[in-house]
């Protein structure tokens, strides 16, 4: 699939929840925030939601990324992580959304293999989407 060959060019590999830049990062203790864990894993399993998007805010400092990473390995676990992106105002990778989009096309992708051929042949045939995205 030379299209996947192509996109990994335009991956940002250290905002991944599995990436060794964020294997020290700080996650919730098994004890912690287990309400607020619990309500977005049973939103993750539902099939028929009202939005396609949770949106976890808070202060800084409130720990959204500690939760984040958490649901994440969880998620994982379960087979049902399909990717992620954790942005990091010190890399330029991660500190803007210039490679969201193809780091979680690429993720998908690796993920689910008929979606990955999907995804590889679009961009076979229109190269120039990356830069769109």
């Amino acid at each position: 699939m030379i299209g996947l060959q192509y996109l990994h060019q335009y991956v940002a590999y250290g905002a991944t929840h599995s990436s060794k830049d964020q294997y020290d990062a700080p996650k919730c203790h098994t004890e912690t925030r287990t309400q607020l864990r619990s309500d977005i894993q049973n939103w993750i399993k539902v099939d028929e939601k009202e939005t396609g998007i949770m949106f976890l805010q808070g202060a800084a400092g409130a720990g959204k990324s500690c939760i984040a990473r958490s649901v994440c390995e969880e998620a994982n676990d379960s087979g049902l992580l399909g990717a992620s992106f954790f942005f990091w105002r010190y890399s330029s990778d991660r500190n803007n959304a210039d490679k969201l989009f193809t780091t979680i096309a690429y993720q998908l992708a690796k993920v689910n293999k008929e979606l990955g051929k999907q995804i590889a042949a679009e961009i076979e045939q229109n190269p120039e989407i990356i830069n769109k995205l």
